[in-house]
This record gives C-alpha cells, structure tokens and sequence, in this order.
C-alpha cells in the first residue's frame, strides 16, 4: 500500500500573534478559554512531533511517497499524534486511500486530504470528536443524507470508536472563504447571491431539523464551479421533537449569537445571525480576526497584567460577548460606500440582538436578498477599484489628492464624467448610482 505525507506544524505565540499554539485563531475558531484547557496536551504533541520529525520536514512541509508494509504505517501514524482509534482507521483506510496532507485548518478535529485510488478523486476526511454524553451528536449517516447542492456532498461517514466520527467529503481546490477572499473581492450583487445561496443550504438543514451552529467563512467552501457549500458538520444539532433549540455550541465564540452568551442555548435563529455575519464580511466590512481589537485600553492593560493564558482568553471571551450583546461587534461604517442603504437594513436586521426582530426563518432572509438583486446597481471590482456596470458603460470611482472623481469607460477608456466636480466618496457613488439606475 502507498500513503503520502505532507505534515504541516503551525505554531503560534498567542501573547503576540493573538493565537494559541497549534489552533490557530482561537476566538473565530472556538472559546478561547476552551483552548486553553487543551493547551497542556497540544503543548505536548507539539514537542513529540518536533523531536520525531526532521527540521527539514517540519520548515518546508516536504512530500514524500512511501511504499510501506503495514509497520512503516503504524510508525508514521504514530509520529503524527494521532488518537489511537484515528490512527486505527487511518491504517484501515490507507487500503482505498492515499494520504497526502494532515491539514492544518481541522480546529475541532483531525482533517486530512487524500486521494481515492478506486475512484480517481481527491476527497477530505475529517474526524470530529463525537463522544457520547458530552456533545450529544446525531448520527453521522443522517447528515449524510441531507441532499442539497450548497451543503457538501457526504460521500461516507461512519462512527469512529466511542469518541469520534468520520466524514468523507469532496476536496475543494478553492478552498474556504476566507482563504478565497485572500486573493478574489466579492461584488456587491454577487456577495448578496453568495449569502442567499448559503441560506438555501440552511434552509435543507433546517427542514431537516438540524441547526449548523458554526457557520463562518472557514466553514463554507468553494468549489471549482464557485458553487458555495456549506461544509463542517462537528457542531450540527438535531433539534428534538417538541422544542425549539439547543445547547449553544463552544465553537467560534466571534460568531456566536448574543443571546447564545446569555442562554446557553441556540435555535434556528442562531445561524441566520451567523449568515449576517457572513454577509457583512463578503460584503466588505471589517470584522477583525486579531484579539486585541476587542479589547478597551482599560482590559488591554488587564491583559498584560495577567500571566495565565486561560485567564486571559476568559478576559477576551468576555470582551467579545460584551459588544456582541451590545450590538457593537459591527462596524457598518467599514462597509464599502457602494453598499445602499437597503442593504444596511437587511444585514442589520440579520444581526439584531434581539433574535424576534431578525428574520425568523432563512426562506425570509433568502426572498428578501433575492428581492434586492435587480434592484441594486451591479458594482464589481477590477483591479482593485470598485467599477459599476450600467446597461450601456461601466463606470469607477477613484481617488484624486485629497478628493474622488467619478469616470466612466463606453468601450474606449476611462474618461472623467462632464459636469461632475471632484467631491466626496459618498457622493461620487450617488452620482454613478443615478446613472446606472
């Protein structure tokens, strides 16, 4: 059998980088005060891992391809840190698949890519800790047979032991969101078909009678066709019978619902909550992954004054839930000017406080995007500037010195419009906006 490695460490200084060691960013990833109970054993495995691995493996990520007999596997499995019953049905899969990559991006759990040599398909295989009386999951056969083309595609799961669970998925070549946004902005049209898309797929969930609980960027994928799905079922619920919610989940504490805070609890209206929040930032806005930016200078100096790193996560958590309940955790100012005002009030509604003043069910959120689209003026971006497309011209807004100008392009380059003077953003957009309507 052959399996093919390549193993990626990552590890951060929380003090300075706003991360804990080997979990990445912690308050968009999970409760950092969780993190920080598992610091003792990642600390660990981390150290294990360095001492087993060569230097040159752990800087550079080298791939190698290993004909191995089933004591080689277990050597290398053993080498990564694996729990016991994972490495087990690692060595099991190794028969069907070729192992190219432990992953980085698996914060709840253990994602790898592999390759299926029966089908001649990349896949990822994710394990997601799933023990019985601790998180109460439902059975990974039941999510896998949600069909809905933005929710991915469960191509196997099984249960893994008495603790984990195991999901097999396409691989995404574009990866997640926010590793997409790295490198393409999304238009304002586009970003409200985007959302509206996504809240399709929660829609499936929620007929189903399951609640996702972890909806982000790092959670929706992109595929090669741009098809967006929702992927990473470690915090799905099904909703019981006779009630209306859930317990809340410990992940992503930056997403989290603000009556989740206050409750311990999450109901449907929690991921439309979390939608908004995604909408916001495909939009645009700025919604830091950095933890200092949500501290006062007062709790900045509390910080640096604490020496244990789980008191200072409990310090950031609750500085997160503080202007999450005060609805302030937005910054609607960060929005591009181009966003209209009618789209503010979608999104803010979305991500009211109060969940009976948001929408009640994603079907209404969706409608309601849907209605905005033909409304709103096609704005997109081309190297880097925000250009608006009219039926006959396209048109920009650029800075000048210290003011902006509005030009437009007919097909032979960009002319400034006649009869506009120089002038503020805001007003820039106005006059394209008429123009375009």
């Amino acid at each position: 059998m052959h399996v093919f490695w390549e193993v990626s460490i990552r590890r951060r200084n929380f003090k300075d980088g706003g991360t804990i060691a080997g979990v990445g960013n912690s308050h968009r990833s999970g409760s950092c005060a969780d993190h920080c109970k598992q610091l003792p054993r990642r600390r660990a495995r981390d150290s294990e891992l360095t001492s087993r691995l060569s230097a040159r493996r752990l800087s550079s990520c080298i791939c190698q391809q290993l004909a191995c007999d089933e004591l080689t596997v277990a050597i290398i499995l053993d080498s990564l840190g694996l729990p016991e019953q994972i490495a087990d049905e690692v060595s099991r899969l190794s028969a069907t698949y070729e192992f190219e990559k432990l992953s980085d991006k698996g914060q709840n759990g253990y994602l790898f890519m592999a390759f299926n040599t029966v089908l001649h398909r990349r896949v990822a295989i994710k394990f997601y800790f799933w023990a019985d009386g601790v998180r109460e999951h439902i059975e990974p056969q039941s999510l896998a047979s949600v069909k809905s083309p933005n929710v991915i595609e469960v191509l196997d799961a099984s249960l893994v032991g008495d603790e984990w669970a195991m999901f097999v998925t396409p691989f995404c070549e574009n990866g997640d969101v926010d590793r997409f946004r790295e490198k393409y902005r999304f238009g304002l049209r586009e970003g409200i078909r985007f959302v509206s898309s996504l809240l399709d797929g929660v829609a499936c969930l929620h007929q189903r009678g399951f609640v996702h609980r972890d909806l982000k960027p790092e959670n929706l994928l992109v595929a090669s066709d741009r098809t967006r799905l929702i992927a990473d079922f470690g915090s799905v619920r099904l909703i019981p019978d006779g009630q209306t919610d859930v317990p809340g989940s410990g992940h992503a504490v930056l997403y989290r619902p603000p009556e989740s805070f206050l409750t311990a609890r999450y109901d449907r209206r929690g991921d439309l909550y979390q939608c908004g929040m995604v909408l916001f930032q495909i939009l645009g806005g700025r919604l830091p992954y950095s933890y200092h930016e949500y501290l006062t200078p007062k709790e900045r100096i509390e910080y640096l004054n604490l020496d244990d790193d789980f008191e200072r996560s409990r310090l950031i958590d609750s500085a997160i839930a503080k202007k999450a309940a005060a609805g302030t955790l937005l910054d609607f100012k960060s929005l591009p000017a181009f966003v209209p005002l009618q789209v503010k009030t979608v999104l803010k509604r979305a991500v009211s406080v109060n969940p009976d003043k948001r929408f009640q069910n994603a079907c209404d959120f969706m409608n309601k995007l849907n209605s905005l689209t033909n409304k709103i003026v096609d704005w997109r971006y081309e190297n880097g500037l925000p250009v608006a497309f009219g039926k006959d011209s396209k048109f920009r807004v650029r800075s000048v010195d210290s003011a902006f100008i509005a030009e437009q392009d007919k097909g032979k380059g960009w002319r400034r419009i006649p009869g506009v003077p120089n002038g503020t953003i805001a007003k820039m957009i106005r006059e394209v906006d008429a123009r375009c309507a």
